[in-house]
C-alpha cells in the first residue's frame, strides 16, 4: 500500500486484511491497544475454517479482517506503518503477513439508535390490561333449541314474504290476467247456455 498516495489526506478509513482465521477480536484489540484513543470506528470480522469435500477432503481457511477509521490522517499513517506487513503465525505454523489498505468505502456505517421502549412491554399498561382480559373467563350463554327454531321460522317467513312480494308491474300483469280469465269464463258460459243450431232453426219455423 502506498500510504503516501497523493490526495489521500481526506482518507481516514483502513482495512487490515490477511489476518489469521483463529485470531480473536480480543487479541487483535489487545495488539492495537496503543491506538485505541485515535480510533473513531472499529469493526472486526473473524475468519473461519471450512472443509470442502470433493474427491478428497480439502480444508480451506478464510482469513480475518478489520475496518478501522481514525480521527486524524496522521494517526492513520502511524497505525499503517505499525500494522502493515505485521507477521502472524497460524495454527499450522505458517507465517501470515497483515496487509493494510485504504477502505474503498470511506463512510462510517450508521448505528441505529436504541428504542427507549425496547424490552419494556412487560411493564406496559396496555400489555397488563391485555393479560387481565385473558385471565377473565367470561361465560358465554349458548342459545336454546327453542330459540333457534323460532329464529329459523322467522327467517323462513321473511323469505316467503320476499318471494310473495310483487312489483307494481307484476301486480298489473297479474290483475290483467285475472280479468282475461274471468272474461273467457263468461264467454264459455254463454256458449254453453245457447241451444244447438238445429233447435234454433225449429223455433224459427
Amino acid at each position: 500500500m502506498n500510504i503516501f498516495e497523493k490526495n489521500s489526506e481526506k482518507k481516514l478509513k483502513l482495512v487490515v486484511r490477511n489476518l489469521p482465521h483463529n485470531l480473536t477480536e480480543e487479541k487483535f484489540k489487545k495488539l492495537i491497544k496503543p491506538f485505541h484513543s485515535q480510533i473513531k470506528y472499529f469493526h472486526y470480522s473473524p475468519g473461519s475454517k471450512r472443509v470442502i469435500e470433493t474427491f478428497s477432503k480439502t480444508i480451506t481457511y478464510f482469513p480475518s479482517f478489520s475496518h478501522l477509521k481514525f480521527k486524524k490522517h496522521e494517526d492513520l499513517l502511524n497505525f499503517a506503518s505499525f500494522m502493515n506487513q505485521q507477521v502472524f503465525i497460524d495454527p499450522s505454523g505458517s507465517k501470515k503477513k497483515a496487509i493494510v489498505v485504504y477502505s474503498l468505502n470511506q463512510l462510517t456505517p450508521f448505528r441505529r439508535q436504541k428504542d427507549k421502549l425496547e424490552g419494556t412491554y412487560k411493564t406496559s399498561s396496555k400489555y397488563k390490561a391485555f393479560l387481565k382480559t385473558l385471565k377473565q373467563k367470561e361465560e358465554v350463554e349458548l342459545p336454546s333449541t327453542e330459540h333457534l327454531i323460532e329464529k329459523q321460522k322467522e327467517l323462513e317467513k321473511k323469505k316467503k314474504e320476499q318471494r310473495e312480494e310483487l312489483t307494481p308491474l307484476l301486480r298489473s300483469i297479474k290483475s290483467s290476467n285475472k280479468i282475461a280469465e274471468t272474461h273467457i269464463k263468461q264467454l264459455n258460459r254463454g256458449y254453453q247456455r245457447r241451444p244447438p243450431r238445429s233447435q234454433r232453426n225449429r223455433k224459427r219455423k
